[in-house]
């Protein structure tokens, strides 16, 4: 390797590190809404969207939480759904009563913190205004502690438009109970700061930065060695007979003998 080589070699590691840390990007979008509901009586016009705990609770509570992507990317969203490579729910759990599994399904129908209750339609029938169709079940057993879910298809499908971003529902299966902090407990609430949801998204390919000014040009190589002469070339056709020349002038007459 010349002395100029290996003066490049740093160069080129450090641009390719440099590539790879640009080619993934994480984004994380804020809660915008937050909410819990029972259906049922004493709690149909009762509205949560201020409670610092939200509830999960089988085999009718359901918590409500919904991400505002217009901070991240626009309205809408100025990026392709494919660059989306994983998108994950995380909640902290604030207490568990009986451990067990819930969905994470995608709401299907415009909603507000400030307004869902028991008698709203969300509220009174959240099985009618959900899609559960993803097949994403997470188990809680600990308290005090985070747990993630993997949502990508339904953050992608957002992206692309397939469906509108009404966020998504925590549906409870299997006799589990449990509740987890909200935006306004995570924010608020000293015992639990910044422990409200959140929404992580892993993105392929950031947006490219500015052109960086042109480097300072590099010194001139050594001259190369001079190369073998090459083999004689092959003898050319015989050129065609030139044209016959003009006669010469008469010789001047002999003495006479």
């Amino acid at each position: 390797m010349t002395s100029a080589s290996k003066r490049l070699l740093p160069v080129l590691m450090f641009m390719a590190v440099m590539m790879l840390l640009r080619s993934l990007a994480l984004a994380q979008a804020p809660v915008s809404d937050d909410t819990w509901n029972v259906p049922g009586s004493g709690s149909r016009l009762h509205n949560n969207g201020a409670a610092v705990t939200l509830n999960v609770q089988w085999p009718s509570a359901v918590t409500w939480i919904r991400f505002d992507l217009s901070d991240t990317w626009g309205t809408p969203p100025v990026i392709p759904s494919s660059m989306i490579q994983k998108a994950t729910l995380k909640v902290f759990i604030a207490a568990v009563t009986d451990s067990g599994t819930f969905n994470v399904c995608r709401v299907t129908s415009s909603w507000s913190e400030s307004t869902l209750s028991g008698t709203s339609s969300l509220g009174e029938t959240p099985g009618n205004y959900t899609d559960c169709s993803y097949g994403i079940t997470r188990t809680v057993s600990t308290s005090n502690d985070y747990v993630t879910v993997d949502i990508t298809p339904i953050v992608q499908q957002w992206i692309a438009g397939t469906y509108p971003n009404y966020g998504v529902a925590l549906m409870p299966t299997n006799d589990v109970s449990f509740s987890i902090v909200s935006k306004e407990g995570g924010s608020n609430d000293i015992s639990v700061p910044n422990h409200d949801a959140q929404l992580d998204i892993v993105v392929l390919g950031g947006d490219p930065g500015s052109t960086g000014p042109t480097g300072p040009t590099g010194p001139t190589g050594p001259t190369g060695a001079t190369g073998h002469t090459g083999a004689t070339g092959a003898t050319g056709p015989t050129g065609a007979t030139g044209a016959s020349g003009a006669n010469g002038a008469t010789g001047a007459t002999g003495a006479t003998g």
